[in-house]
């Protein structure tokens, strides 16, 4: 009798940790999600506006790699997150892509030279900064890279 009333307390403990791993799982899914859509409205603009005649190839040609080098990151962190690594791999893994974030503003939308395309690709860059940035935040770290675009920090 006495066992079956400490399992009658344990249960709920059990469950409430379990759900609490289950909601930051979660979490971090539905981040990595949003940060995929991210990636692909960026490349979507940059597309749009080279297509438009407002980015030039080399230009075009840097952002595509970086954005490649950022959507091969985010790859990277899903599959991650799909075999439960362990929380240091994952934050290895967000630095990672913070650096190729960091290589992509620096290597191609700091180059556009028309304010709106430039403003345009901002928007969508700032997207993916702030999602990657509040996914470290869950995993309890910060986004040591400061990005900035045209004189403001994102």
């Amino acid at each position: 009798m006495k066992r079956n009333v400490r399992l009658l307390v344990l249960l709920p403990v059990i469950m409430l940790w379990t759900q609490a791993f289950a909601c930051n799982y979660h979490t971090a899914v539905v981040a990595e999600h949003d940060f995929t859509s991210a990636i692909k409205a960026f490349q979507q603009a940059e597309t749009n506006e080279f297509q438009a005649g407002n980015i030039d190839a080399s230009t075009h040609q840097a952002m595509e790699q970086g954005i490649l080098s950022v959507a091969e990151g985010g790859q990277q962190l899903a599959a991650l997150l799909q075999k439960n690594a362990s929380k240091q791999s994952v934050i290895n893994e967000i630095l990672l892509v913070d650096t190729a974030l960091a290589n992509l503003n620096a290597n191609g939308v700091l180059y556009v030279k028309t304010p709106t395309t430039q403003r345009n690709l901002a928007i969508a860059f700032t997207a993916m900064h702030d999602i990657l940035a509040n996914f470290s935040t869950l995993y309890g770290t910060t986004l040591p890279v400061t990005i900035t675009v045209t004189g403001g920090a994102l």
